[in-house]
């Protein structure tokens, strides 16, 4: 089966009534959780950047600005803006390394403020794009991730086209479409991860941008690229993949709405357990610590970053490090994103040697038992992965709990969202 044709398939199985109760909660829980985060980030000067120059557009009606009091009347610059704020905050929904949602959710609120569609359209739209997404991330993932290039942006994009593509026509021809022009301006657009960079902020209203126009487009498009994704001149060839036309695809797990997460740290998703293991046990002094023992998954990457101590070329780099991320949690009393500018520091860097990492074949998924060996004794907790997958009710604790500023603007969106 080709890409495409699977991509027809999930189209005609992505309906509201076939939905479960769960995976209609897991949607609401993702959008929740990003609009709570890219309104607590609202402030960062990248996030408020985009509008700096937005003179005439800034208001009291128009498009949400997530955090900020204003409205805007382009539907363009706030999909760009809330884009960039929820990955600004680095505590989006995540799943086997990428964040659809960072990309998907902008998108579909700034339509559903442009034009009223029934809940249960913009549930089924927000599924497909999700299925969409983690379907490309199954199989074109590895493959961007092992040329340099970043999946959540090119894979995004493309799904997030598909996406409002349904939200606003619901027809499988303008849904292929969208994603034919979303991924002809992704292969043409990719350029290298730049980790640790403030590129890797900015590639996500990019991508958002590219998503929208070519949605917009789809109308247009007389004749579009049938095969984008494994045909001549597709993304699949310009990642040099071969693609087998008889190979088997197992779309309910590759499509799986409950597999996708929510990070609540600012950190690598594999790096988030550690850190919520370690804030529990946070009382703990820095000078009592001999030894950090980090057991984790086997199935965890084993790449240089994961376990580096640093120090960094460019100190972002650090929160895809577990000893160096930990260490800053450990010395700060939590972590923000801006705390991974101390990564450098001599005491940061010197407590990152006391960090082990063990791969430890007993757990799995994001599951990681963390010992503080003490001077006095040891502490020790164990994270489960089901930390990351809560249910709405407990994300919207969760949420109050740690932010309540951002509440308002919440409730009005999840009112506006099930009405």
């Amino acid at each position: 089966m080709r890409l495409e044709e699977a991509i027809l398939q999930i189209i005609e199985q992505t309906r509201f009534d076939a939905l479960t109760e769960s995976e209609i909660d897991r949607i609401q829980t993702l959008l929740m959780h990003d609009a709570a985060m890219g309104s607590a980030a609202g402030g960062h000067p990248l996030v408020l950047s985009l509008i700096e120059d937005a003179d005439g557009l800034l208001g009291d009606n128009g498009y949400t600005l997530l955090g900020n009091t204003q409205k805007c009347l382009s539907n363009d610059l706030a999909v760009q803006y809330n884009a960039m704020a929820v990955t600004v905050s680095i505590r989006e929904d995540f799943v086997a390394g990428t964040h659809p949602g960072a990309i998907l959710f902008p998108l579909l609120i700034a339509e559903s403020e442009r034009k009223t569609y029934a809940f249960d359209r913009r549930i089924e739209s927000a599924a497909l794009g999700l299925r969409l997404a983690r379907l490309l991330n199954s199989r074109l993932g590895k493959a961007l991730a092992d040329k340099g290039f970043r999946a959540t942006t090119v894979i995004g994009s493309i799904a997030g086209a598909g996406a409002l593509a349904w939200l606003k026509e619901q027809s499988a021809e303008y849904v292929l479409k969208a994603m034919s022009a979303a991924a002809s301006a992704a292969s043409g657009l990719a350029y290298p991860f730049q980790e640790g960079s403030e590129e890797w902020l900015v590639q996500v209203p990019i991508a958002a941008q590219i998503a929208n126009i070519a949605s917009r487009n789809m109308k247009s498009l007389t004749y579009s690229h049938d095969q984008f994704l494994s045909g001549t001149y597709s993304l699949g060839s310009f990642l040099q993949m071969e693609f087998d036309p008889d190979m088997k695809l197992d779309l309910a797990q590759e499509t799986d709405l409950l597999k996708i997460g929510v990070k609540r740290h600012p950190v690598n998703s594999f790096v988030q357990p550690v850190i919520e293991a370690l804030l529990s046990m946070i009382e703990t002094a820095v000078q009592e610590i001999i030894k950090v023992t980090v057991k984790v998954p086997v199935s965890y990457p084993k790449n240089a970053y994961l376990t580096h101590t640093g120090p960094f070329e460019r100190p972002n780099l650090s929160l895809l490090s577990i000893p160096v991320s930990s260490a800053i949690a450990i010395a700060r009393g939590g972590i923000s994103y801006e705390d991974f500018q101390a990564a450098n520091d001599p005491e940061i860097l010197e407590l990152a040697k006391r960090f082990e990492i063990i791969y430890d074949s007993e757990l799995t998924s994001y599951d990681v038992r963390v010992t503080m060996h003490l001077q006095n004794g040891e502490q020790s907790a164990h994270v489960e992965t089901a930390q990351f997958y809560p249910s709405l009710e407990d994300e919207l604790k969760w949420i109050q709990d740690q932010h309540r500023h951002v509440l308002p603007w919440i409730d009005k969106l999840s009112k506006a969202w099930m009405e």
